[in-house]
Protein backbone atom coordinates (compact mmCIF):
# COMPACT_ATOMS: atom_id res chain seq x y z
CA UNK A 1 0.00 0.00 0.00
CA UNK A 2 1.38 3.49 -0.84
CA UNK A 3 2.74 5.48 2.08
CA UNK A 4 0.31 8.36 1.50
CA UNK A 5 -2.70 6.05 1.75
CA UNK A 6 -1.30 4.47 4.90
CA UNK A 7 -0.92 7.91 6.49
CA UNK A 8 -4.48 8.95 5.53
CA UNK A 9 -5.98 5.72 6.93
CA UNK A 10 -3.91 6.12 10.09
CA UNK A 11 -5.18 9.66 10.53
CA UNK A 12 -8.82 8.60 10.05
CA UNK A 13 -8.52 5.82 12.64
CA UNK A 14 -6.62 7.91 15.18
CA UNK A 15 -8.35 7.86 18.62
CA UNK A 16 -8.44 11.65 18.78
CA UNK A 17 -10.74 11.83 15.71
CA UNK A 18 -13.89 10.44 17.42
CA UNK A 19 -13.24 12.63 20.46
CA UNK A 20 -13.19 15.69 18.19
CA UNK A 21 -16.36 14.47 16.46
CA UNK A 22 -18.01 14.04 19.86
CA UNK A 23 -17.23 17.64 20.78
CA UNK A 24 -18.50 18.81 17.37
CA UNK A 25 -21.68 16.79 17.85
CA UNK A 26 -22.30 18.54 21.19
CA UNK A 27 -21.82 21.93 19.50
CA UNK A 28 -24.24 21.13 16.67
CA UNK A 29 -26.84 19.76 19.09
CA UNK A 30 -26.53 22.90 21.17
CA UNK A 31 -27.37 24.98 18.09
CA UNK A 32 -30.16 22.61 17.07
CA UNK A 33 -31.92 22.84 20.42
CA UNK A 34 -32.27 26.62 19.87
CA UNK A 35 -32.99 26.61 16.12
CA UNK A 36 -34.11 23.70 13.98
CA UNK A 37 -31.00 23.52 11.81
CA UNK A 38 -28.13 21.21 11.01
CA UNK A 39 -30.11 18.08 11.92
CA UNK A 40 -28.64 16.18 8.97
CA UNK A 41 -25.10 17.13 10.01
CA UNK A 42 -25.95 16.05 13.55
CA UNK A 43 -27.24 12.66 12.38
CA UNK A 44 -24.17 12.14 10.20
CA UNK A 45 -21.86 12.94 13.14
CA UNK A 46 -23.66 10.52 15.44
CA UNK A 47 -23.59 7.79 12.81
CA UNK A 48 -19.84 8.36 12.31
CA UNK A 49 -19.26 8.13 16.07
CA UNK A 50 -21.18 4.85 16.20
CA UNK A 51 -19.06 3.49 13.33
CA UNK A 52 -15.88 4.45 15.20
CA UNK A 53 -17.11 2.76 18.40
CA UNK A 54 -18.19 -0.36 16.49
CA UNK A 55 -14.87 -0.54 14.65
CA UNK A 56 -12.84 -0.10 17.85
CA UNK A 57 -14.59 -2.94 19.67
CA UNK A 58 -14.93 -5.40 16.82
CA UNK A 59 -11.31 -4.92 15.71
CA UNK A 60 -10.09 -4.76 19.37
CA UNK A 61 -8.31 -1.43 19.02
CA UNK A 62 -6.51 -1.38 22.38
CA UNK A 63 -5.62 2.29 21.96
CA UNK A 64 -9.04 2.91 23.57
CA UNK A 65 -8.99 2.28 27.30
CA UNK A 66 -12.47 0.70 27.45
CA UNK A 67 -11.62 -1.70 24.65
CA UNK A 68 -8.49 -2.64 26.57
CA UNK A 69 -10.44 -3.32 29.76
CA UNK A 70 -13.48 -5.11 28.29
CA UNK A 71 -12.50 -6.85 25.08
CA UNK A 72 -10.15 -9.52 23.78
CA UNK A 73 -9.10 -10.61 20.32
CA UNK A 74 -10.04 -14.26 21.04
CA UNK A 75 -13.61 -13.43 22.03
CA UNK A 76 -16.37 -14.47 19.65
CA UNK A 77 -17.64 -11.77 17.29
CA UNK A 78 -20.95 -11.29 19.12
CA UNK A 79 -19.15 -10.82 22.44
CA UNK A 80 -16.88 -8.20 20.88
CA UNK A 81 -20.01 -6.36 19.73
CA UNK A 82 -21.62 -6.83 23.17
CA UNK A 83 -18.58 -5.23 24.82
CA UNK A 84 -19.95 -1.95 23.42
CA UNK A 85 -22.52 -1.91 26.23
CA UNK A 86 -20.59 -3.85 28.85
CA UNK A 87 -19.28 -0.78 30.70
CA UNK A 88 -20.59 2.59 31.81
CA UNK A 89 -19.04 4.92 29.25
CA UNK A 90 -19.80 3.23 25.96
CA UNK A 91 -23.15 1.83 27.13
CA UNK A 92 -24.26 5.41 27.82
CA UNK A 93 -23.14 6.32 24.29
CA UNK A 94 -25.14 3.39 22.86
CA UNK A 95 -28.12 4.56 24.96
CA UNK A 96 -27.79 7.96 23.27
CA UNK A 97 -27.59 6.41 19.79
CA UNK A 98 -30.69 4.27 20.41
CA UNK A 99 -32.50 7.34 21.79
CA UNK A 100 -31.94 9.21 18.52
CA UNK A 101 -33.08 6.23 16.44
CA UNK A 102 -36.25 5.45 18.42
CA UNK A 103 -37.21 9.13 18.62
CA UNK A 104 -37.39 9.47 14.84
CA UNK A 105 -39.41 6.28 14.28
CA UNK A 106 -42.73 8.10 14.62
CA UNK A 107 -43.68 10.83 12.17
CA UNK A 108 -45.32 13.83 13.80
CA UNK A 109 -46.89 17.09 12.54
CA UNK A 110 -44.32 19.67 11.41
CA UNK A 111 -44.50 22.01 14.41
CA UNK A 112 -44.48 19.16 16.91
CA UNK A 113 -41.62 17.49 15.04
CA UNK A 114 -39.52 20.65 15.36
CA UNK A 115 -40.38 20.95 19.04
CA UNK A 116 -39.29 17.33 19.53
CA UNK A 117 -36.04 17.99 17.64
CA UNK A 118 -35.29 20.95 19.93
CA UNK A 119 -35.96 18.88 23.05
CA UNK A 120 -33.85 16.01 21.69
CA UNK A 121 -31.04 18.44 20.87
CA UNK A 122 -31.03 19.71 24.45
CA UNK A 123 -30.92 16.19 25.84
CA UNK A 124 -28.17 15.18 23.39
CA UNK A 125 -26.16 18.26 24.31
CA UNK A 126 -26.42 17.55 28.04
CA UNK A 127 -25.41 13.90 27.78
CA UNK A 128 -22.59 14.64 25.34
CA UNK A 129 -21.24 17.25 27.74
CA UNK A 130 -21.36 14.67 30.53
CA UNK A 131 -19.51 12.15 28.37
CA UNK A 132 -16.81 14.64 27.45
CA UNK A 133 -16.08 15.72 31.02
CA UNK A 134 -16.79 12.54 32.94
CA UNK A 135 -17.50 9.39 30.88
CA UNK A 136 -15.64 9.61 27.58
CA UNK A 137 -16.41 6.48 25.51
CA UNK A 138 -13.35 7.16 23.34
CA UNK A 139 -10.80 7.68 26.12
CA UNK A 140 -7.31 6.54 25.12
CA UNK A 141 -4.72 4.46 26.97
CA UNK A 142 -1.61 6.35 28.14
CA UNK A 143 0.74 3.60 26.93
CA UNK A 144 1.03 1.04 24.16
CA UNK A 145 -0.11 -2.54 24.76
CA UNK A 146 -0.60 -5.65 22.66
CA UNK A 147 -4.06 -6.87 21.67
CA UNK A 148 -3.50 -10.15 23.52
CA UNK A 149 -2.87 -8.27 26.78
CA UNK A 150 -6.46 -6.94 26.96
CA UNK A 151 -8.72 -8.22 29.72
CA UNK A 152 -11.90 -9.34 28.01
CA UNK A 153 -15.42 -9.16 29.40
CA UNK A 154 -16.35 -9.71 33.00
CA UNK A 155 -16.85 -13.51 33.28
CA UNK A 156 -20.50 -13.07 34.30
CA UNK A 157 -21.26 -11.37 30.97
CA UNK A 158 -20.41 -14.31 28.69
CA UNK A 159 -23.95 -15.17 27.73
CA UNK A 160 -26.12 -14.61 24.65
CA UNK A 161 -28.52 -12.57 26.77
CA UNK A 162 -25.71 -10.03 27.11
CA UNK A 163 -26.08 -9.48 23.36
CA UNK A 164 -29.84 -8.82 23.49
CA UNK A 165 -30.85 -7.73 27.00
CA UNK A 166 -29.13 -4.29 27.34
CA UNK A 167 -29.99 -2.92 23.86
CA UNK A 168 -33.62 -3.99 24.22
CA UNK A 169 -33.77 -2.38 27.66
CA UNK A 170 -32.34 0.85 26.23
CA UNK A 171 -34.81 0.67 23.33
CA UNK A 172 -37.82 0.29 25.59
CA UNK A 173 -36.66 3.15 27.84
CA UNK A 174 -35.82 5.59 25.03
CA UNK A 175 -39.10 4.93 23.20
CA UNK A 176 -40.76 6.75 26.11
CA UNK A 177 -39.09 10.06 25.14
CA UNK A 178 -41.52 10.93 22.33
CA UNK A 179 -44.60 10.51 24.60
CA UNK A 180 -42.80 12.78 27.09
CA UNK A 181 -42.35 15.46 24.41
CA UNK A 182 -45.93 15.12 23.16
CA UNK A 183 -47.10 15.50 26.76
CA UNK A 184 -45.25 18.84 26.96
CA UNK A 185 -46.82 19.85 23.65
CA UNK A 186 -50.30 18.91 24.87
CA UNK A 187 -49.93 21.37 27.73
CA UNK A 188 -50.70 24.16 25.24
CA UNK A 189 -52.11 22.33 22.18
CA UNK A 190 -54.39 19.51 23.31
CA UNK A 191 -55.31 17.02 20.59
CA UNK A 192 -57.09 13.75 21.27
CA UNK A 193 -55.39 12.05 18.30
CA UNK A 194 -52.00 12.85 19.86
CA UNK A 195 -53.19 11.38 23.15
CA UNK A 196 -54.06 8.12 21.43
CA UNK A 197 -50.66 8.11 19.75
CA UNK A 198 -49.05 8.54 23.18
CA UNK A 199 -50.90 5.53 24.54
CA UNK A 200 -50.06 3.30 21.57
CA UNK A 201 -46.39 4.26 21.71
CA UNK A 202 -46.26 3.63 25.44
CA UNK A 203 -47.86 0.21 24.89
CA UNK A 204 -45.14 -0.73 22.41
CA UNK A 205 -42.42 0.60 24.75
CA UNK A 206 -44.00 -1.38 27.59
CA UNK A 207 -43.92 -4.55 25.47
CA UNK A 208 -40.23 -4.03 24.63
CA UNK A 209 -39.43 -3.34 28.30
CA UNK A 210 -41.29 -6.49 29.34
CA UNK A 211 -39.32 -8.54 26.81
CA UNK A 212 -36.01 -7.01 27.95
CA UNK A 213 -36.73 -7.54 31.67
CA UNK A 214 -37.84 -11.13 30.98
CA UNK A 215 -34.57 -11.81 29.13
CA UNK A 216 -32.62 -10.41 32.08
CA UNK A 217 -34.56 -12.65 34.46
CA UNK A 218 -33.84 -15.67 32.26
CA UNK A 219 -30.16 -14.71 32.25
CA UNK A 220 -30.07 -14.52 36.04
CA UNK A 221 -31.75 -17.91 36.34
CA UNK A 222 -29.79 -19.88 33.76
CA UNK A 223 -26.26 -18.53 33.69
CA UNK A 224 -25.28 -16.38 36.63
CA UNK A 225 -25.54 -19.23 39.11
CA UNK A 226 -27.98 -17.38 41.33
CA UNK A 227 -30.70 -20.01 41.03
CA UNK A 228 -33.49 -17.45 40.63
CA UNK A 229 -34.94 -14.89 38.26
CA UNK A 230 -35.64 -11.95 40.62
CA UNK A 231 -34.02 -10.84 43.87
CA UNK A 232 -35.33 -7.28 44.35
CA UNK A 233 -31.83 -6.03 43.71
CA UNK A 234 -31.93 -2.18 43.69
CA UNK A 235 -31.19 -1.98 39.96
CA UNK A 236 -33.87 -4.58 39.26
CA UNK A 237 -36.28 -2.46 41.30
CA UNK A 238 -35.25 0.65 39.35
CA UNK A 239 -36.10 -1.08 36.06
CA UNK A 240 -39.69 -1.49 37.28
CA UNK A 241 -40.25 2.27 37.73
CA UNK A 242 -40.83 3.14 34.03
CA UNK A 243 -42.60 -0.21 33.59
CA UNK A 244 -45.24 0.62 36.22
CA UNK A 245 -45.46 4.25 35.04
CA UNK A 246 -46.16 3.03 31.48
CA UNK A 247 -49.02 0.91 32.84
CA UNK A 248 -50.52 4.05 34.37
CA UNK A 249 -50.35 5.91 31.04
CA UNK A 250 -52.10 3.46 28.74
CA UNK A 251 -54.71 2.44 31.32
CA UNK A 252 -55.90 6.04 31.69
CA UNK A 253 -58.73 7.40 29.60
CA UNK A 254 -57.52 9.62 26.73
CA UNK A 255 -59.60 12.51 28.10
CA UNK A 256 -57.79 12.26 31.44
CA UNK A 257 -54.37 12.55 29.75
CA UNK A 258 -55.71 15.39 27.63
CA UNK A 259 -56.62 17.31 30.80
CA UNK A 260 -53.50 16.18 32.71
CA UNK A 261 -50.69 15.89 30.10
CA UNK A 262 -48.02 15.44 32.78
CA UNK A 263 -49.15 11.80 33.00
CA UNK A 264 -47.69 11.18 29.51
CA UNK A 265 -44.24 12.30 30.66
CA UNK A 266 -44.23 10.21 33.83
CA UNK A 267 -42.59 7.07 32.31
CA UNK A 268 -39.63 8.98 30.83
CA UNK A 269 -39.28 10.89 34.10
CA UNK A 270 -38.92 7.50 35.80
CA UNK A 271 -36.35 6.53 33.14
CA UNK A 272 -34.24 9.56 34.07
CA UNK A 273 -34.55 8.78 37.80
CA UNK A 274 -33.46 5.19 37.16
CA UNK A 275 -30.60 6.34 34.94
CA UNK A 276 -29.37 8.68 37.64
CA UNK A 277 -29.71 6.12 40.44
CA UNK A 278 -27.97 3.32 38.53
CA UNK A 279 -25.18 5.20 36.76
CA UNK A 280 -24.17 7.51 39.58
CA UNK A 281 -23.34 4.50 41.74
CA UNK A 282 -25.54 5.50 44.69
CA UNK A 283 -27.24 2.10 44.60
CA UNK A 284 -25.26 -0.80 46.02
CA UNK A 285 -25.88 -3.56 43.52
CA UNK A 286 -24.14 -6.17 41.38
CA UNK A 287 -25.38 -4.16 38.37
CA UNK A 288 -24.45 -0.63 39.43
CA UNK A 289 -21.40 1.36 38.42
CA UNK A 290 -18.68 2.80 40.63
CA UNK A 291 -19.65 5.71 42.84
CA UNK A 292 -18.60 9.07 41.45
CA UNK A 293 -19.37 12.56 42.81
CA UNK A 294 -19.45 14.23 39.38
CA UNK A 295 -21.78 11.57 37.97
CA UNK A 296 -24.08 11.97 40.97
CA UNK A 297 -24.52 15.72 40.49
CA UNK A 298 -24.59 15.88 36.68
CA UNK A 299 -26.96 12.96 36.11
CA UNK A 300 -29.04 14.13 39.06
CA UNK A 301 -29.34 17.55 37.40
CA UNK A 302 -30.49 15.94 34.14
CA UNK A 303 -33.15 13.96 36.01
CA UNK A 304 -34.25 17.10 37.87
CA UNK A 305 -34.68 19.15 34.71
CA UNK A 306 -36.64 16.31 33.11
CA UNK A 307 -39.04 16.30 36.07
CA UNK A 308 -39.47 20.09 36.34
CA UNK A 309 -41.91 20.38 33.38
CA UNK A 310 -44.00 17.54 34.84
CA UNK A 311 -44.10 19.27 38.23
CA UNK A 312 -45.14 22.56 36.61
CA UNK A 313 -47.97 20.90 34.69
CA UNK A 314 -48.98 18.95 37.79
CA UNK A 315 -49.26 22.15 39.84
CA UNK A 316 -51.78 23.63 37.37
CA UNK A 317 -54.36 20.90 37.75
CA UNK A 318 -54.53 17.52 39.40
CA UNK A 319 -57.18 15.15 38.11
CA UNK A 320 -60.05 17.53 37.77
CA UNK A 321 -63.53 15.98 37.89
CA UNK A 322 -62.51 12.43 38.83
CA UNK A 323 -65.22 9.79 38.60
CA UNK A 324 -64.67 6.87 40.94
CA UNK A 325 -64.72 3.63 38.93
CA UNK A 326 -63.00 0.27 39.10
CA UNK A 327 -60.43 1.63 36.62
CA UNK A 328 -59.75 4.60 38.90
CA UNK A 329 -59.15 2.29 41.85
CA UNK A 330 -56.80 0.20 39.71
CA UNK A 331 -54.86 3.31 38.67
CA UNK A 332 -54.56 4.33 42.32
CA UNK A 333 -53.15 0.87 43.08
CA UNK A 334 -50.61 1.25 40.25
CA UNK A 335 -49.65 4.71 41.54
CA UNK A 336 -49.27 3.24 45.03
CA UNK A 337 -47.01 0.52 43.60
CA UNK A 338 -44.87 3.19 41.96
CA UNK A 339 -44.60 5.18 45.20
CA UNK A 340 -43.70 2.06 47.20
CA UNK A 341 -40.98 1.13 44.70
CA UNK A 342 -39.53 4.66 44.86
CA UNK A 343 -39.50 4.60 48.66
CA UNK A 344 -37.95 1.12 48.73
CA UNK A 345 -35.29 2.29 46.28
CA UNK A 346 -34.16 5.52 47.92
CA UNK A 347 -34.98 5.27 51.64
CA UNK A 348 -32.28 2.61 52.23
CA UNK A 349 -29.76 4.92 50.52
CA UNK A 350 -30.77 7.94 52.63
CA UNK A 351 -30.98 6.18 56.00
CA UNK A 352 -28.26 3.56 55.37
CA UNK A 353 -30.15 0.30 55.80
CA UNK A 354 -31.04 -2.62 53.54
CA UNK A 355 -34.38 -4.18 52.67
CA UNK A 356 -34.93 -7.93 52.54
CA UNK A 357 -36.89 -9.41 49.61
CA UNK A 358 -39.60 -10.40 52.09
CA UNK A 359 -40.38 -6.67 52.53
CA UNK A 360 -41.56 -6.43 48.93
CA UNK A 361 -43.61 -9.60 49.27
CA UNK A 362 -45.40 -8.28 52.34
CA UNK A 363 -45.99 -4.73 51.05
CA UNK A 364 -46.77 -5.36 47.37
CA UNK A 365 -48.69 -8.64 47.59
CA UNK A 366 -52.01 -7.07 48.77
CA UNK A 367 -51.77 -4.36 46.09
CA UNK A 368 -51.14 -6.89 43.32
CA UNK A 369 -54.00 -9.08 44.51
CA UNK A 370 -56.38 -6.11 44.38
CA UNK A 371 -55.17 -5.14 40.88
CA UNK A 372 -55.73 -8.71 39.63
CA UNK A 373 -59.25 -8.79 41.04
CA UNK A 374 -60.04 -5.44 39.40
CA UNK A 375 -58.81 -6.83 36.06
CA UNK A 376 -61.20 -9.76 36.52
CA UNK A 377 -64.11 -7.31 36.93
CA UNK A 378 -63.24 -5.48 33.69
CA UNK A 379 -65.14 -7.84 31.30
CA UNK A 380 -68.44 -6.85 32.93
CA UNK A 381 -68.10 -3.44 31.23
CA UNK A 382 -68.84 -5.21 27.95
CA UNK A 383 -72.08 -6.77 29.22
CA UNK A 384 -70.65 -10.27 29.56
CA UNK A 385 -71.51 -12.61 32.42
CA UNK A 386 -69.65 -15.59 31.00
CA UNK A 387 -66.37 -14.33 32.57
CA UNK A 388 -67.81 -15.08 36.01
CA UNK A 389 -68.24 -18.75 35.10
CA UNK A 390 -64.81 -19.11 33.50
CA UNK A 391 -63.18 -17.32 36.44
CA UNK A 392 -64.79 -19.75 38.90
CA UNK A 393 -63.75 -22.73 36.78
CA UNK A 394 -60.17 -21.44 36.63
CA UNK A 395 -60.16 -20.93 40.41
CA UNK A 396 -61.43 -24.47 41.07
CA UNK A 397 -58.84 -25.93 38.67
CA UNK A 398 -56.07 -23.94 40.37
CA UNK A 399 -57.06 -24.94 43.89
CA UNK A 400 -57.23 -28.60 42.91
CA UNK A 401 -53.51 -28.56 42.09
CA UNK A 402 -51.96 -25.97 44.43
CA UNK A 403 -53.63 -26.38 47.82
CA UNK A 404 -50.24 -27.21 49.37
CA UNK A 405 -48.93 -23.64 48.95
CA UNK A 406 -48.51 -21.27 51.88
CA UNK A 407 -51.65 -19.14 52.48
CA UNK A 408 -50.18 -15.87 51.15
CA UNK A 409 -48.93 -17.49 47.94
CA UNK A 410 -52.15 -19.47 47.57
CA UNK A 411 -54.07 -16.17 47.68
CA UNK A 412 -51.81 -14.61 45.03
CA UNK A 413 -52.15 -17.61 42.74
CA UNK A 414 -55.91 -17.72 43.26
CA UNK A 415 -56.46 -14.12 42.18
CA UNK A 416 -54.12 -14.78 39.24
CA UNK A 417 -56.28 -17.71 38.12
CA UNK A 418 -59.45 -15.61 38.52
CA UNK A 419 -57.91 -12.85 36.41
CA UNK A 420 -56.78 -15.23 33.64
CA UNK A 421 -60.09 -17.14 33.62
CA UNK A 422 -62.24 -14.00 33.46
CA UNK A 423 -60.43 -12.84 30.33
CA UNK A 424 -61.02 -15.98 28.26
CA UNK A 425 -64.44 -14.91 26.87
CA UNK A 426 -62.90 -11.64 25.62
CA UNK A 427 -60.28 -13.29 23.40
CA UNK A 428 -62.32 -12.68 20.22
CA UNK A 429 -63.65 -9.24 21.16
CA UNK A 430 -60.73 -7.47 22.85
CA UNK A 431 -57.90 -9.73 21.77
CA UNK A 432 -54.89 -7.63 22.74
CA UNK A 433 -56.34 -6.67 26.14
CA UNK A 434 -57.42 -10.25 26.88
CA UNK A 435 -54.02 -11.71 25.94
CA UNK A 436 -52.12 -9.18 28.05
CA UNK A 437 -54.36 -9.67 31.09
CA UNK A 438 -54.29 -13.46 30.80
CA UNK A 439 -50.49 -13.12 30.73
CA UNK A 440 -50.60 -11.10 33.95
CA UNK A 441 -52.75 -13.78 35.60
CA UNK A 442 -50.40 -16.59 34.52
CA UNK A 443 -47.41 -14.62 35.82
CA UNK A 444 -49.08 -14.24 39.21
CA UNK A 445 -49.71 -17.99 39.31
CA UNK A 446 -46.04 -18.54 38.47
CA UNK A 447 -44.83 -16.04 41.10
CA UNK A 448 -46.90 -17.79 43.78
CA UNK A 449 -45.63 -21.28 42.86
CA UNK A 450 -42.03 -20.14 42.47
CA UNK A 451 -41.99 -18.30 45.80
CA UNK A 452 -43.06 -21.48 47.59
CA UNK A 453 -40.41 -23.66 45.91
CA UNK A 454 -38.00 -25.65 48.10
CA UNK A 455 -34.84 -23.79 49.07
CA UNK A 456 -31.54 -24.63 47.40
CA UNK A 457 -29.57 -27.60 48.73
CA UNK A 458 -25.84 -28.38 48.72
CA UNK A 459 -25.41 -32.07 47.90
CA UNK A 460 -22.40 -34.38 47.68
CA UNK A 461 -22.62 -36.88 44.81
CA UNK A 462 -20.63 -40.04 44.20
CA UNK A 463 -19.43 -41.26 40.81
CA UNK A 464 -21.92 -43.43 38.93
CA UNK A 465 -19.40 -46.29 38.66
CA UNK A 466 -19.50 -46.88 42.43
CA UNK A 467 -22.01 -49.09 44.23
CA UNK A 468 -24.94 -47.27 45.73
CA UNK A 469 -23.90 -44.43 43.52
CA UNK A 470 -27.13 -42.37 43.40
CA UNK A 471 -27.98 -39.93 46.16
CA UNK A 472 -31.70 -39.90 46.90
CA UNK A 473 -33.07 -36.40 47.36
CA UNK A 474 -36.85 -36.17 47.65
CA UNK A 475 -38.33 -37.87 44.60
CA UNK A 476 -35.01 -37.71 42.72
CA UNK A 477 -31.81 -39.74 42.62
CA UNK A 478 -28.63 -37.93 41.56
CA UNK A 479 -25.22 -39.18 40.48
CA UNK A 480 -22.41 -37.68 38.46
CA UNK A 481 -20.80 -39.47 35.55
CA UNK A 482 -17.48 -37.67 35.27
CA UNK A 483 -15.89 -34.32 34.45
CA UNK A 484 -14.45 -33.25 31.12
CA UNK A 485 -12.13 -30.35 30.26
CA UNK A 486 -12.36 -28.32 27.04
CA UNK A 487 -9.45 -25.97 26.42
CA UNK A 488 -9.78 -23.00 24.08
CA UNK A 489 -7.38 -20.11 23.35
CA UNK A 490 -9.41 -17.76 25.51
CA UNK A 491 -10.79 -20.00 28.24
CA UNK A 492 -10.96 -23.52 29.69
CA UNK A 493 -14.29 -25.20 30.42
CA UNK A 494 -14.72 -27.78 33.17
CA UNK A 495 -18.04 -29.56 32.57
CA UNK A 496 -19.64 -32.20 34.80
CA UNK A 497 -22.27 -34.67 33.58
CA UNK A 498 -24.91 -35.33 36.22
CA UNK A 499 -27.76 -37.82 35.96
CA UNK A 500 -31.07 -37.01 37.66
CA UNK A 501 -33.64 -39.84 37.91
CA UNK A 502 -37.28 -39.29 38.77
CA UNK A 503 -38.33 -42.06 41.17
CA UNK A 504 -41.68 -43.76 41.66
CA UNK A 505 -43.04 -44.83 45.05
CA UNK A 506 -41.17 -48.15 44.78
CA UNK A 507 -37.91 -46.32 43.85
CA UNK A 508 -38.10 -47.44 40.24
CA UNK A 509 -36.88 -44.91 37.65
CA UNK A 510 -39.66 -43.15 35.73
CA UNK A 511 -37.68 -40.53 33.79
CA UNK A 512 -34.06 -39.47 33.50
CA UNK A 513 -32.58 -36.02 32.94
CA UNK A 514 -28.92 -35.22 32.25
CA UNK A 515 -27.50 -31.85 33.33
CA UNK A 516 -24.07 -30.47 32.43
CA UNK A 517 -23.15 -27.61 34.77
CA UNK A 518 -19.57 -26.42 34.80
CA UNK A 519 -16.93 -23.80 35.46
CA UNK A 520 -15.20 -21.52 33.00
CA UNK A 521 -11.64 -20.24 33.58
CA UNK A 522 -10.65 -17.15 31.58
CA UNK A 523 -6.93 -16.91 30.82
CA UNK A 524 -6.71 -13.18 30.16
CA UNK A 525 -8.49 -11.88 33.27
CA UNK A 526 -7.45 -14.81 35.53
CA UNK A 527 -11.08 -15.10 36.65
CA UNK A 528 -13.68 -17.86 36.64
CA UNK A 529 -17.43 -18.23 36.75
CA UNK A 530 -20.00 -20.92 37.36
CA UNK A 531 -22.10 -21.98 34.39
CA UNK A 532 -25.47 -23.34 35.47
CA UNK A 533 -27.56 -25.90 33.61
CA UNK A 534 -31.25 -26.64 33.94
CA UNK A 535 -33.92 -28.94 32.56
CA UNK A 536 -37.59 -29.86 32.87
CA UNK A 537 -38.54 -32.97 34.85
CA UNK A 538 -41.82 -33.79 36.57
CA UNK A 539 -43.22 -30.39 35.39
CA UNK A 540 -40.58 -28.65 37.47
CA UNK A 541 -37.38 -26.86 36.54
CA UNK A 542 -34.31 -28.54 38.03
CA UNK A 543 -31.17 -26.44 38.09
CA UNK A 544 -27.58 -27.02 39.23
CA UNK A 545 -25.88 -23.67 39.65
CA UNK A 546 -22.51 -24.54 41.20
CA UNK A 547 -20.13 -27.51 41.15
CA UNK A 548 -17.03 -28.17 43.23
CA UNK A 549 -14.80 -31.19 42.73
CA UNK A 550 -13.94 -32.83 46.07
CA UNK A 551 -12.01 -35.87 44.81
CA UNK A 552 -11.83 -38.19 41.82
CA UNK A 553 -15.05 -39.88 42.93
CA UNK A 554 -17.01 -37.09 44.65
CA UNK A 555 -18.43 -33.74 43.66
CA UNK A 556 -20.43 -31.07 45.53
CA UNK A 557 -23.29 -29.30 43.78
CA UNK A 558 -25.91 -26.65 44.58
CA UNK A 559 -29.27 -28.11 43.56
CA UNK A 560 -32.45 -26.09 42.94
CA UNK A 561 -35.98 -27.36 42.36
CA UNK A 562 -38.21 -24.58 41.03
CA UNK A 563 -41.94 -24.57 40.35
CA UNK A 564 -44.03 -22.12 38.38
CA UNK A 565 -41.43 -20.92 35.89
CA UNK A 566 -43.38 -22.27 32.91
CA UNK A 567 -46.38 -20.18 34.00
CA UNK A 568 -44.17 -17.08 34.10
CA UNK A 569 -42.70 -17.78 30.66
CA UNK A 570 -46.15 -18.30 29.11
CA UNK A 571 -47.46 -15.18 30.86
CA UNK A 572 -44.62 -13.00 29.55
CA UNK A 573 -45.15 -14.32 26.00
CA UNK A 574 -48.86 -13.48 26.12
CA UNK A 575 -48.24 -9.99 27.55
CA UNK A 576 -45.62 -9.19 24.92
CA UNK A 577 -47.77 -10.58 22.10
CA UNK A 578 -50.85 -8.64 23.14
CA UNK A 579 -49.01 -5.36 23.56
CA UNK A 580 -46.58 -5.43 20.65
CA UNK A 581 -48.44 -7.02 17.76
CA UNK A 582 -51.89 -5.54 18.29
CA UNK A 583 -50.80 -2.16 19.66
CA UNK A 584 -48.28 -1.69 16.82
CA UNK A 585 -51.05 -2.15 14.24
CA UNK A 586 -53.09 0.66 15.79
CA UNK A 587 -49.99 2.81 16.17
CA UNK A 588 -49.29 2.49 12.46
CA UNK A 589 -52.85 3.61 11.71
CA UNK A 590 -52.29 6.77 13.75
CA UNK A 591 -48.89 7.19 12.09
CA UNK A 592 -50.40 7.17 8.61
CA UNK A 593 -53.01 9.72 9.62
CA UNK A 594 -50.27 12.26 10.23
CA UNK A 595 -49.20 12.14 6.58
CA UNK A 596 -52.09 14.41 5.78
CA UNK A 597 -51.33 16.68 8.75
CA UNK A 598 -47.58 17.16 8.23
Amino acid sequence: MPIGRQISIGMLTHPFVPQALLALFMLVEGVKCVRFRYHRISNALLFSLFVYAFYAHVCVDVRYVHVMLNNHVDQAFHYRVASLWSHHETSLFIWLCILNVTTHIWRLPTDLSRFRANALGLLNCCFTFYMLVEANPFATTPFTQLMTESNGLNPLLYDMNMVWHPPLLYMGATMLFTPYVIGLWLHRNDDLVLVRLIQYQVKIAFGVLTFAIALGSLWAFTQLGWGGFWFWDPVETASLLPWVAALIVFHNKPQMIQKNPWIAGLPFGCVMISLWAVRSGILISVHSFANDVMAFWLLGAFAFFALVPLIVMLSKGIFSSIKITFMTVGLVCLALTLVLLLLALFLPVIFKFSLAPSFFNVVLLPVWCLIALLMAITPNRFGLWAPLNTALLALVAYLSFYTYLAPAYLLLGSVGSICAGAMLPLLFRKTHMALAHIGVGLCLIGFASYSDSPSEQTLTLAHASLKNDALKHGSYALAYEGIRHFKEPFKTDQVARIRVDLLAFDDSVLKTLYLTPGKQFFHSSKLQRAKADFGLLNNRILLISTIERLSDTQIAIVFHEKMGLLWIVCGCILMISGLLFFASRKSLNVFFKFKSIS
